[in-house]
Order: C-alpha cells, then sequence, then structure tokens
C-alpha cells in the first residue's frame, strides 16, 4: 500500500465511481481528502466524507463546479484555510455524451424532417460545449490553480488527470454502410463518443505540457486512463448507447467484455490503486505519463458481431424512417446501386 502521511488531497468529482474509490484510497494512505462534485450530489459527498473521517483523516465536502474558474480557486482555497494546504490535486470529475457528429442520419426515428436541421445542429454544439468544458477547461482549471498554490508553498506536488481509453484509440470496429448509397462503408464505436474522446485526447496534450513547466518545481504531473469501469457513469453510457441503437441494457457493456482478455470491466477500486501510486513518492520520477488500463483488449472481428448488427439494422431502419416520413416514398425505393451515382 502507498503511503502519504498527512499530505492533502483535492479529489473532484469525487460523489461517487472512481473518484470516490480514489478518495478513499488516499485517506487510506494517510491523506486528508476534500470531497469535491455538483450540489445535486451533495448528500453522498457527505456520506464520502464521513467514510474518509472514519479511516481517521480529516476531510471536507466542498461543491463546485470544475469548469468555472472562480469556483475551483474557492475550492482551493478552502482546502488551504481549513487543511493547510494542498499536496495532491486529482483531476477526476467528467461527463461523458453518446452522439454521432452528423446526428440526423442516426437519431431521428421520431423526429419530423422539417425539424432536424435547427434541432440537431444547436444540441450538437450544446453537447460539445458541456463535454469540452467539463473534461478539458475543467482538467485544465484543477491543474493551473494546483500548481499555483504547490509552487508557493515550495514543497512539490502531484496533479493527476482522467483520461480515457477513448482518449488513445476508439476500439469496436463496426463494419456495413447504411446503404449502397451512403459512401461511410465503416465507423467505430468510438464515433458515437466525439466530443467525450477529444476531450480526454486533449488531457494527454494538457498532462505533458504541464508536467514538462512544472518539473523544476518538482510537480509532478500524470494521466490514468481507465477503460469500462463499474460506475453510474458506465450505466448510463450504455443505457444511451442502448437507445441510440434500439438495442436492450448491457449492449456497451458485453461489448467492451467482450474485447476484454479478463473478460470482465474494471471495478472503481483497481483504478484507485494506480492513481494512489502516481500520488505517491513511489512515483517520485515519473511525470509526464499517460497510464492506460488496456486490459489486453482484443482486436479481433468476432468479438464485435453482435454490436456490428445492431448499429447496422438500427441506423438503417432510421434512415428508411426518414425517407419514408419525408418523401412519402416505401423504405428502399430510392436507393440506386453506386455505379448509377
Amino acid at each position: 500500500m502507498s503511503t502519504l502521511p498527512n499530505r492533502i488531497a483535492i479529489v473532484t468529482g469525487s460523489a461517487q465511481g472512481i473518484g470516490r474509490a480514489v478518495a478513499l484510497r488516499l485517506a487510506e494512505d494517510g491523506c486528508d481528502v476534500v470531497i469535491n462534485d455538483l450540489p445535486h450530489q451533495s448528500k453522498l459527498m457527505d456520506e464520502v466524507k464521513s467514510e474518509v473521517e472514519s479511516k481517521g483523516r480529516k476531510s471536507l465536502a466542498i461543491i463546485a463546479d470544475i469548469s468555472k474558474e472562480d469556483e475551483v480557486e474557492h475550492l482551493v482555497k478552502k482546502t488551504i484555510e481549513e487543511l493547510g494546504g494542498l499536496d495532491i490535486m486529482v483531476a477526476n470529475a467528467g461527463v461523458a455524451v453518446f452522439n454521432p457528429i452528423l446526428q440526423s442520419l442516426y437519431l431521428v426515428v421520431f423526429v419530423l424532417i422539417p425539424a432536424l436541421s435547427d434541432c440537431f445542429v444547436s444540441a450538437t454544439v450544446e453537447e460539445w460545449t458541456d463535454v469540452v468544458h467539463t473534461n478539458t477547461l475543467g482538467a485544465m482549471l484543477c491543474y493551473k490553480a494546483a500548481a499555483k498554490v504547490m509552487i508557493e508553498q515550495g514543497r512539490g506536488g502531484a496533479i493527476i488527470g482522467a483520461a480515457s481509453l477513448a482518449s488513445k484509440k476508439s476500439n469496436l470496429v463496426v463494419t456495413s454502410p447504411l446503404s449502397n448509397s451512403y459512401r461511410y462503408k465503416s465507423f467505430t464505436a468510438g464515433a458515437f463518443c466525439s466530443s467525450y474522446g477529444s476531450s480526454k485526447f486533449a488531457i494527454r496534450a494538457l498532462t505533458e505540457t504541464a508536467a514538462a513547466e512544472w518539473g523544476p518545481h518538482n510537480i509532478r504531473v500524470n494521466a490514468y486512463a481507465p477503460g469500462a469501469t463499474d460506475t453510474p457513469l458506465l450505466k448510463r453510457m450504455d443505457a444511451r448507447l442502448a437507445e441510440i441503437l434500439q438495442a436492450g441494457p448491457g449492449v456497451y457493456i458485453n461489448s467492451m467484455i467482450q474485447v476484454t482478455a479478463m473478460g470482465r470491466i474494471a471495478q472503481p477500486e483497481e483504478i484507485a490503486k494506480v492513481v494512489s501510486f502516481l500520488a505517491s513518492d513511489d512515483a517520485g520520477f515519473v511525470t509526464g505519463k499517460y497510464h492506460s488500463f488496456q486490459t489486453g483488449l482484443l482486436y479481433q472481428a468476432r468479438a464485435h458481431v453482435r454490436i456490428t448488427s445492431l448499429v447496422t439494422v438500427a441506423i438503417k431502419e432510421s434512415y428508411d424512417k426518414i425517407l419514408s416520413v419525408s418523401t412519402g416514398h416505401s423504405p428502399g425505393s430510392h436507393l440506386k446501386p453506386d455505379h448509377d451515382a
């Protein structure tokens, strides 16, 4: 077990899931821990605070939206005032959304054609704004506020961000076009998370840059990149993909299990052990690194059969219904072979 006696840590997004597991692990390691999340999570925050205190450590529960600079600064300032400093910042908070970039081609089974343009273009921009503000801007603000304090304290520190396997590559290859007239012949399940994946790619660049800039101050900056982990967020992502594909629950979770050598998803406590290491002196010469939980991902095509068929059927049916509503033509009557186009 890593030991971090009497150090002070902030863990954002720690009311539940990986953040909660990290907060409790750091408490076991000897840290006083600040629990942070949004107002609607206040009850869960208080529960985690009590669990930290039951381990003999001090704890605060501070509500803050990490996408807003003044609230991040208040979070750090309150931590220093109440606990006496800051040694570890775990920028864990994040959101995930599954949506295709061209939503009108996928998600319009129950939407009339005249409503598509304005509705879906504005929704996509709003989605990107929310995801990038929380995942990327939020992490930058946490890194920045923590580094300021750590430099002033003159004793170094550890800053740790939450990336994702989606910040390296998309894993589930899905083939089959919408139809012979639609030019995309293959795409990946990762294509449904353009905003999320992009925001997590940015964490890698942010982490490497911050590590280079703050290394002279003995501040180490690293990121951890979980795959599918048993959290409330994973369940919401699974439900969203099931909605897109018009499939039952478990379609995303099961697809991830199928391409994992261990044959299961991760537990939050397993991710927390790695964060504990990155925060400890045992990782004293580790900085600017992206630590992924590959779990032996398998890339055999046979592992993707179920999700491939679901995507193909759902998208094809949606596309046919759009044409049927807009033109009055029966499904398939609008199609022409590629050589006639």
